[in-house]
């Protein structure tokens, strides 16, 4: 019988199947479509990490290093006072750019050109080249006594101070030798730059700035000018040597900076960075080369997958909640008189359409227009809000008519696309438990330092393209031609930075996409079972760790450069776990504070806070392992059932049954009129077989001798049986030969006192029934029956008794077998507790042992 469409979708299993076939194989292929772009999209970030030529970088890096410091005839570390600066400038920097022999800039007819070859030598100019106008020096001063102030007992001796950095300290006065014009010669210039981050402070732009040239004679002329005239003296608070070498073979670019940061102390502060960078990180199209097309279509590539992924996260936690549509529907009325119309607003507004809307009026005059659509001409028109779908002109004619004389009714539609869309899609609602899962937290973190790096990288395009280089004469180049890339290899170091740590959340990411590893469930169950437990650690650590941080740099900031700043204090405690920081350093500074400083640092952290970590992960991943235990087969069962659901939906598909029943209806439909009349006759056959054997147990059953259910009775005569229907008793007690009463009573006289009713029971002098085997007698002492009775009685006794007994011994018999049964279970249980005690007793010396050793 055909089912009708309705009957479908009441069948809640037929349902059921209908969805799970529907949406099995589709959730199925949409994870895996997911998880093959997962690590499409991991893949390529991985790719484009990787595509840096590294160790080309660090070969650069490490020669210009070896030139200008570790190879040098003096170190820059070495570098502790004016004197050894101006050392370092004359036996380290200058021949370090211009190489030992400086003869070759001397003889008649040499030309400067316009890149100075670094590392020339006689056979050739090497591979490096002085980049832009050459080396900027640029130092940053501070006007005396701003900041400090000298003691009373030595002002005398000591008239002017100099304090530390800071921005409204910067001197800016010109100061030096007197030029041609009466002028200072050392000037100070507002440079457009980026401020400066140093060890000690943050330098904002500008300062005093000389150059060096690819003129080696006028570069020695300005060097010897500086140190004669004291360029550096006891204001000098930072000195930055900038210069950038490229090398045209490989097309990379060494932009260089050495720093010599002088606190007021009197101590100096050096460093020297190289940051390497290629042409893409200048331009985005790089030279033009293959590699540089390669790099720019996969970034593309990447920003798509990464505006794929936002519009995923925020369709999980972006909604649309379904409202109630809004009324576009308004009642415009005029009435005969002013007076009339107040009287109908009175009676309107606020009167009940429903029990869930109500209608609002108000009144009109000439200054308020009803929308452009109709213009009053005096307070005789009144607007009526809420009149709903129900209502036509002269529904709301009959409507007003009660109030006044109505000459003119109209029903307009006040309803704007924004409004009419806003009720079909739904108002904009947040899901704010998506952002309770830390999956989600990791995710957005993900994509938003992808997008930052990307804003990054075209800022860095944005600010190299502003640089220019200068071509001209070398002696023509100043300080306003130098070609400054710090800002660009500034840019290109923070996004290396932002790449490496967002790398990790990349790959940590790809935890989620294969967490039907039973290994991989169990780590993620431990980590969202102990992250509530886990922040009360972390802030409970980052306290105890700021407070020794701040006791360690109060303590020996001083004498230990590691506490001098709390971000070194707090490095330092960190690489403490790793055993990677020398805590001798501060027990050599003060023996006893230092000690007792370690010894609670250790107790709190070590053997409180990591010990508490430590029982928090165990905690969570027993937690989580017997949450595992419960689910894992689920899981399985469940991915399992997916491949099955795929399989069968496309074996149903596939199937040569649905071919045959779309090419061959007719004979498919015989097919199946043939099947059905087979099954409907091996139903047959199986209740049939059925049937029987029901009846062969029971004759079985029967067959059981004195232990059968059925031993000691036996069947009812047909009349008999036929008067115990009702009563639903087909059997009678077994008394051997006797059959009936009848056997009994069929011997006795007429001429008895006494005479049996059809019952069975004799009627006695008194009025009482008696059964006819009562045995008793009557007033002449004779029992009643025959001899041939009593014998019958007598022989159908012995047949009760004897099945008595027969019945009680193989009672015994089934008992005994029980017993016997009972006790075999008994003797295994036994054996099973004998063993489990052996074992408990080897795992009990097995621990003992383990004690002794730990």
């Amino acid at each position: 019988m055909h089912k009708s469409g309705l009957s479908i979708l009441i069948d809640e299993k037929k349902v059921n199947d209908l969805l799970r076939d529907r949406s099995g194989a589709k959730a199925l292929l949409r994870s895996s479509c997911n998880l093959l772009f997962f690590i499409f999209f991991l893949l390529l970030y991985t790719v484009l990490v990787l595509a840096e030529p590294l160790d080309t970088y660090r070969v650069l890096e490490k020669y210009i290093r070896q030139r200008f410091d570790r190879g040098a005839a003096m170190q820059l570390e070495e570098v502790e006072s004016i004197e050894t600066f101006w050392q370092f400038m004359n036996v380290t920097f200058m021949p370090g750019l211009y190489g030992n022999d400086t003869s070759r800039y001397f003889f008649p007819g040499a030309s400067v050109p316009v890149f100075l070859p670094v590392g020339a030598t006689a056979r050739g100019n090497g591979s490096l080249w002085l980049y832009g106008s050459g080396v900027r020096i640029r130092q940053v001063r501070v006007m005396p006594d701003i900041g400090c102030k000298t003691a009373d007992p030595y002002a005398a001796v000591f008239t002017t101070c100099y304090g530390p950095y800071n921005e409204e300290a910067v001197e800016t006065a010109a100061y030096g030798p007197f030029d041609d014009s009466g002028n200072n010669e050392f000037l100070f210039s507002m440079d457009a730059g980026e401020p400066v981050p140093g060890k000690l402070h943050t330098y904002a732009p500008g300062g005093f700035y000389e150059v060096l040239t690819a003129n080696y004679n006028q570069s020695l002329t300005t060097l010897r000018l500086l140190e004669r005239e004291q360029w550096v003296s006891q204001a000098t608070r930072a000195i930055f040597l900038d210069f950038t070498f490229f090398n045209f073979n490989l097309g990379l670019y060494a932009v260089c900076r050495m720093s010599f940061e002088v606190s007021a102390g009197g101590s100096w502060v050096k460093t020297f960075s190289v940051e390497v960078l290629k042409e893409r990180h200048l331009s985005p199209m790089g030279a033009g080369a293959a590699e540089d097309w390669a790099f720019l279509i996969g970034e593309a590539i990447l920003v798509i997958c990464v505006i794929f992924y936002l519009v995923e996260e925020m369709n999980e936690f972006l909604g649309f909640e379904k409202r109630k549509p809004t009324d576009p529907y308004t009642g415009v009325v005029r009435f005969a008189t002013e007076e009339e119309a107040v009287k109908a607003v009175q009676g309107l507004d606020g009167l009940r359409r429903d029990e869930h809307n109500s209608l609002s009026a108000e009144l009109r005059n000439k200054d308020k227009a009803t929308r452009g659509r109709i213009n009053p001409e005096a307070g005789d028109l009144i607007v009526i809000h809420g009149l709903g779908t129900g209502i036509d002109e002269a529904s709301l004619m009959q409507l007003c008519q009660e109030f006044g004389t109505v000459t003119m009714a109209r029903v307009v539609v006040n309803r704007s696309f924004l409004t009419a869309l806003s009720d079909r899609i739904g108002r904009p609602a947040v899901k704010f438990h998506y952002f309770l899962d830390t999956w989600n937290l990791l995710d957005w973190t993900n994509l938003l330092l992808m997008i930052v790096a990307l804003g990054l990288r075209i800022s860095t395009w944005s600010k190299a393209s502003s640089v220019s280089v200068f071509l001209g004469d070398p002696a023509l180049a100043g300080v306003e031609n130098f070609s400054d890339l710090s800002a660009v290899a500034s840019n290109v170091n923070l996004l290396r930075a932002l790449t490496s740590f967002n790398t990790v959340l990349t790959w940590f990411k790809a935890v989620k996409y294969i967490s039907v590893v039973p290994y991989i469930t169990l780590f993620m169950a431990t980590v969202t079972a102990s992250e509530k437990m886990l922040v009360s650690v972390i802030i409970l650590f980052s306290a105890v760790l700021i407070g020794f941080t701040l006791a360690f740099n109060s303590a020996f900031g001083e004498k230990v450069s590691d506490f001098r700043n709390i971000f070194n204090g707090i490095t330092f405690l960190m690489r403490s776990f790793l055993g990677d920081a020398d805590l001798s350093v501060i027990y050599d500074s003060n023996p006893f504070f230092g000690a007792v400083l370690i010894i609670l640092f250790i107790l709190a952290v070590f053997f409180i806070i990591m010990n508490m970590f430590f029982a928090i992960m165990v905690s969570a991943f027993s937690d989580a392992k017997v949450a595992q235990s419960k689910e894992k087969q689920k899981a399985w069962r469940k991915t399992l059932e997916r491949f099955e659901e795929f399989k069968q939906t496309t074996a149903r598909n596939l199937s040569l049954e649905l071919r045959m029943r779309l090419t061959f209806p007719g004979l498919y439909s015989r097919l199946m009129t043939r099947k059905k009349k087979q099954a409907e006759k091996e139903q047959q056959r199986d209740e049939y077989v059925s049937k029987k054997s029901r009846a062969s147990q029971k004759r079985a059953e029967q067959d059981l001798d004195p232990g059968s259910p059925t031993a000691g009775r036996r069947s009812k005569p047909i009349a008999s049986v036929a008067a115990a229907v009702e009563d639903d008793d087909r059997s009678e007690a077994d008394l051997g030969p006797l059959r009936s009463q009848d056997q009994l009573l069929g011997q006795v006289s007429d001429e008895k006192s006494h005479s049996w009713d059809d019952s069975g029971m004799k009627a006695n002098s008194s009025g009482f029934q008696d059964t006819g085997f009562s045995g008793g007698t009557d007033a002449s002492g004779s029992t009643g029956l025959p001899p041939e009775g009593i014998d019958l009685l007598y022989q159908a006794t012995e047949h009760v008794v004897g099945g008595i007994v027969d019945r009680t011994r193989a009672a015994r018999g089934v008992l005994l077998s029980e017993m016997n049964e009972s006790k075999e279970v008994l003797q295994g249980i036994g054996a099973v507790l004998e063993v489990l005690g052996r074992r408990a007793r080897d795992l009990e010396a097995q621990q003992r042992q383990l004690l002794r050793h730990y």
